[in-house]
């Protein structure tokens, strides 16, 4: 389908910068994004499945197809013969959903930990595992 004769409307800027550092067993994330006010952003840890992701309020399965919404605090991820794994971070309350247009394809063979943002906001995210020796 040609789209060469669409007329462009409501069109936004967003200008993202993510620096990814590495840290002792793990990695920090420390995302921007500048430009039009509250844009919807979403950023994913894509994990394999199994074992038990648990945070301050609740637990649940890390089952394949399983995708949550973590809003602050540390998820800790459990699961016999693997690392613990943490994800320290904090987003919003969002509604717009795990589909939202423009993101990647939702990966039903996974499990998913997602936070929620909105642009001229700074996110701060760390990710570590706990090894089975020091």
């Amino acid at each position: 389908m040609d789209h060469s004769k669409r007329k462009e409307i409501n069109v936004r800027e967003l200008n993202r910068s993510v620096v990814v550092t590495p840290v002792k067993n793990g990695f920090t994330i420390d995302c921007t994004a500048e430009g039009d006010d509250d844009i919807p952003l979403k950023f994913e840890f894509v994990l394999n499945p199994g074992g038990l992701y648990e945070n301050d309020s609740s637990m649940l399965y890390a089952d394949k197809g399983i995708y949550t919404i973590q809003l602050n605090g540390t998820g800790r991820i459990t699961c016999p013969g693997r690392p613990e794994i943490l994800i320290k971070g904090s987003g919003i309350k969002d509604s717009y959903g795990r589909d939202m247009r423009g993101s990647g394809q939702y990966d039903s063979e996974s499990f998913t930990v997602c936070f929620f943002g909105r642009s001229n906001h700074s996110y701060h995210y760390e990710f570590t595992y706990v090894p089975f020796f020091e």
